[in-house]
C-alpha cells in the first residue's frame, strides 16, 4: 500500500487511531468479499479510493444488500451515518451502469467494529428507490432532502413531500445540473411575494 493510497493525514493518525483504521479496512474488505459471494452479478462494479470501498448496484437489490450488511454477525453495519443523492448528468459513467441519471450512496458505520462502507444505488431518471426509512429511521429526512433537491423518488417512504424548499416554489429540483445557476426567476418572483404580503397585498 503507497503514500497515495493511504493518504497523507493517514500518518498522522496515533498508533491506536491508525491500528483502528487498519481493523476498518480489513472490515471493508471482508464485507466486499461477502457481497461478492451473495449477490454475485448484482453488483456494478466495487471501487476503491484510499482504501474506502465503494460497491454499485442497482435499486432491485439494494435494500437486501442493505439488510445484509446490518445484520451480518460478522459485519454488523448497524448505523446508516448519511445518504447523498447525486446527479450524474454530465459525468463519464462507467459503461457497467448503463443507460442511468441519478445515484444514490448509502453510508454505513458498524458501531461495533467502527468500520465504514459505502452503497450506491444508480437510476434512470424516472425510476424511483426504494426507500429504506424501515431500515433506518435517519433515512427519513435524508431521503426527503434528496427528493426536494433532485427529485429522486423514494417508493415506500411515508411521508415524501418538501423539505428544504418552501411549499409555493415555482422552480423544479435547483441541485439538479441542468438548472440554471441564477434559477429560472423564482427568487425575483417569492422576493414580490414577501413584499406583497407584508403591504397587505394579495
Amino acid at each position: 500500500m503507497d503514500d497515495v493510497s493511504r493518504g497523507v493525514n493517514y500518518y498522522k493518525l496515533s498508533t491506536a487511531a491508525r491500528e483502528r483504521r487498519e481493523g476498518d479496512i480489513a472490515i471493508q474488505k471482508r464485507a466486499l468479499e461477502l457481497l461478492q459471494e451473495k449477490f454475485g452479478e448484482a453488483i456494478l462494479t466495487a471501487q476503491t479510493m484510499r482504501d474506502d470501498i465503494t460497491v454499485t448496484i442497482g435499486p432491485d437489490a439494494i435494500k437486501d444488500m442493505l439488510v445484509f450488511l446490518r445484520d451480518c454477525e460478522e459485519l454488523k453495519y448497524n448505523f446508516l451515518s448519511s445518504l447523498t443523492g447525486i446527479d450524474y448528468l454530465r459525468y463519464d459513467i462507467p459503461q457497467e451502469w448503463g443507460e442511468i441519471r441519478f445515484g444514490v450512496v448509502y453510508n454505513l458505520l458498524s458501531l461495533d467494529n467502527h468500520a465504514n462502507f459505502a452503497v450506491r444505488v444508480v437510476v434512470p431518471e424516472g425510476q424511483p428507490v426504494p426507500s429504506i426509512y424501515d431500515l433506518w429511521r435517519t433515512a427519513d429526512w435524508q431521503e426527503r432532502e434528496a427528493y426536494d433537491l433532485l427529485g429522486i423518488e423514494f417508493a415506500g417512504h411515508p411521508d415524501l413531500r418538501q423539505l428544504f424548499l418552501y411549499d409555493d416554489f415555482e422552480g423544479e429540483h435547483p441541485q439538479r445540473k441542468d438548472y440554471p445557476l441564477k434559477g429560472k426567476g423564482e427568487r425575483d418572483r417569492s422576493w414580490l411575494k414577501i413584499q406583497k404580503a407584508a403591504r397587505g397585498e394579495s
